[in-house]
């Protein structure tokens, strides 16, 4: 390596040629100590690998409206857990990329997710009585399934209703008429996915404001 390249700075950069400019921002990297933060997807990722291991997933679930605003706090993973569940656990080995093949796949025929128990999940859900007041502020809610959409799942996933979201996750956007309260429609889709969960499906509750 030319031992010139350690001395520059990103402001050297500037007036260098585009092949030079890669060339020379490549060996910089090397040099750089900070860490971009974990994404939104990489965060949850995280979370639910660690609840696995520690054996208190369906408690994560049961409480994942806690995690936003402890992830948005830049607490860790591992703390967020402990906070939520009482648990505390590290993962023992790397996170991979995404979900294994084999395990994506793995399905049995007897407790097979259909798309009929998909979508009686889904009716189920908007069937149920609500309980929050309608009132501001307004906002979207969405359920967000951890599934991709080439396996058998994600297929049913599809046909009931669900689209893609980001790789390996799927979602369902809810609607409650006459309103566009963001609370009354978090409850709306919290209702579909305890239906999903009821089936073994890894399923949750997102929203923003509008």
């Amino acid at each position: 390596m030319d031992p010139r390249l350690d001395a520059l700075t990103p402001y050297a950069l500037e007036g260098m040629d585009m092949t030079t400019k890669t060339l020379t921002r490549k060996h910089l990297t090397l040099h750089t100590t900070e860490e971009k933060p974990m994404t939104r997807k990489q965060y949850n990722r995280t979370l639910t690998a660690l609840a696995r291991e520690a054996g208190c997933y369906p408690a994560l679930l049961a409480s994942w409206d806690a995690v936003a605003p402890l992830r948005d706090e830049g607490v860790p993973a591992e703390e967020a857990l402990r906070r939520i569940t009482g648990i505390s656990a590290a993962l023992t080995m790397d996170m991979p990329a995404k979900p294994a093949k084999k395990a994506s796949r793995k399905a049995s025929p007897k407790g097979e997710v259909t798309v009929g128990k998909i979508k009686a999940a889904i009716r189920k859900g908007y069937r149920a009585p609500l309980s929050t007041p309608d009132q501001f502020p307004c906002g979207f809610a969405w359920v967000e399934v951890e599934a991709d959409g080439r396996t058998r799942l994600g297929k049913a996933l599809k046909e009931a209703g669900f689209q893609r979201s980001e790789p390996g996750y799927m979602e369902l956007w809810v609607h409650v008429e006459g309103t566009q309260g963001v609370d009354i429609r978090r409850e709306r889709a919290q209702h579909i996915v305890d239906g999903m969960v009821a089936l073994g499906v890894p399923a949750w509750v997102s929203s923003r404001l509008d």
